[in-house]
């Protein structure tokens, strides 16, 4: 009876073993991958409706509110030891869940990262941002509010209460008027992925300049700057609305002006023109 392995059979199994492992490496690091993100989304999921109690027991609770993950372990509403499955550690706190009362509709929305409010609302007058009724508002012909967002340049204008981030875009798109209509169909498609669309317009609305000028900077705010006399009224300039389902066009001027919802966050940028914030 033949016992053991010579070399060359020894050296045989060995080959055919790291064949296998390296066909089956890449797909148990893939599985591994998935199995980390389905761990993390739902983290993710209970941390909202941890910070959902949380607000509904909270008698303290305004029209603005967040939690940090730290927030809901201190408070009982997360257990102890709660940790990103995708990094294995703690939260930081830049993760937070931010609620948001809207005369009774009430939004929930899960950050990570710094938010764009988080960086505006640490500015001030000398910075040309002036706080206007709980609303941030730039002003000044040498305003640092230059952001990238979609990879394209535009001025932020205010972040509101509600963190919503206002934003022109100072190049005009020189459509033409008598096709208005087949470009207000297909502007969201062509410049914004799925992604973006989803994450940041399901609920924007029209910003009209009527509503802008409310503000009590009205004279002085950035969009009603003298140098920008091409913004003066509701017909000189063109106005989106971004949904889940097309671009609405109100206008037949094209400089455009789009709201951002408030979970907008920040990874880089300063503000000038050369470093742009840039905006996710």
């Amino acid at each position: 009876m033949k016992k053991g392995f010579t070399l060359i059979e020894l050296l045989a199994v060995i080959a055919i073993l790291a064949v296998i492992s390296v066909i089956a490496y890449p797909k148990v690091i893939d599985t591994i991958g998935a199995s980390r993100l389905t761990a993390y989304n739902v983290s993710k999921s209970n941390i909202v409706d941890a910070a959902k109690l949380k607000y509904l027991a909270d008698v303290n609770s305004t029209s603005i509110t967040e939690y940090t993950v730290q927030d809901l372990i201190d408070t009982g509403y997360i257990k102890k030891g709660t940790k990103n499955p995708l990094t294995d550690e703690d939260y930081d706190n830049n993760t937070k869940v931010l609620i948001t009362n809207n005369n009774g509709v009430v939004r929930y929305e899960y950050v990570e990262g710094k938010t764009l409010y988080d960086y505006v609302s640490t500015k001030s007058e000398k910075e040309n941002v002036y706080k206007v009724n709980n609303e941030f508002v730039y002003k000044g012909k040498d305003s640092l509010n230059y952001v990238s967002f979609n990879k394209e340049i535009y001025r932020l204008i205010k972040v509101d209460m509600y963190r919503c981030a206002y934003l022109v875009k100072e190049t005009d798109e020189k459509i033409d008027k008598q096709n208005i209509a087949e470009y207000e169909k297909s502007y969201t498609n062509d410049n914004f992925d799925e992604e973006v669309r989803n994450k940041l317009f399901s609920d924007a609305s029209i910003i009209s300049l009527e509503l802008y000028n409310q503000t009590i900077l009205n004279n002085s705010s950035y969009i009603n700057m003298d140098n920008n006399d091409w913004i003066k009224d509701n017909n000189e300039y063109k106005v989106m609305t971004m949904n889940n389902e097309f671009t609405s066009v109100d206008s037949a001027k094209t400089y455009i002006i789009l709201k951002l919802n408030g979970n907008v966050t920040v990874s880089g940028g300063n503000g000038t023109q050369l470093k742009p914030y840039i905006l996710n």
